[in-house]
């Protein structure tokens, strides 16, 4: 559990992109089973995420506490189908939910935003400069929750987003920096291709 996704809990659950059990069944029965990799890899990653989602919901009916968590994806992502031994093609490792009884008192839960921006009505709506200015002094509000509270303050920037934007969620040039680990698994299962050579 540790080295699949980093934390430690009672059951962690892996949910999947899997048409493995798809293909076999259609090879059995000597049919194709070539369906349009983004269609598949989109309504894959939809049922995957209701099914996690339908577990964390039950479990919590029964009094477990739940964390959902994209570790898998950290690091090197190749670790989850080493240790699992997940099937090198048509296997999508989406997301882990981790299961248990909190050993400790919880702390004050992370906050959700329920402001513009979430939920349209009729169209959809962009911003006024005045509500961003509202969800940035949000964002650095440590009564709100909806941050790493400490940590931008500590890496020496002015508001939690600019922490976001600049040091955990870095500008991505495709033109001068190499596919990332996980687009390497995704063109490797079949989820995405390399882009046509020119």
């Amino acid at each position: 559990m540790e080295s699949v996704c980093g934390y430690q809990a009672s059951v962690l659950l892996l949910y999947c992109v899997d048409t493995n059990r798809m293909g076999d069944l259609a090879s059995h029965l000597g049919q194709p089973y070539a369906m349009d990799p983004a269609w598949m890899c989109t309504t894959g990653a939809v049922d995957t995420v209701m099914a996690a989602q339908t577990a964390a919901i039950a479990a919590r009916s029964l009094g477990l506490d739940y964390l959902f968590t994209n570790g898998i994806h950290r690091g090197d992502p190749q670790r989850v189908f080493t240790t699992l031994e997940l099937p090198e093609r048509d296997c999508l490792p989406l997301v882990a939910l981790l299961l248990g009884y909190s050993a400790k008192e919880r702390g004050p839960r992370k906050g959700r935003w329920c402001g513009p921006g979430i939920i349209h009505h009729g169209r959809y709506q962009r911003l006024t400069r005045d509500e961003r200015n509202a969800q940035v002094a949000a964002y650095d509000d440590p009564h709100q929750n909806l941050g790493l509270n400490q940590v931008w303050r500590d890496k020496g920037c002015a508001h939690y987003l600019e922490f976001l934007f600049t040091q955990w969620c870095r500008p991505f040039d495709a033109g001068k920096q190499p596919p990332s680990a996980m687009t390497t698994i995704l063109r490797r299962q079949g989820f995405i291709h390399a882009a046509p050579v020119a």
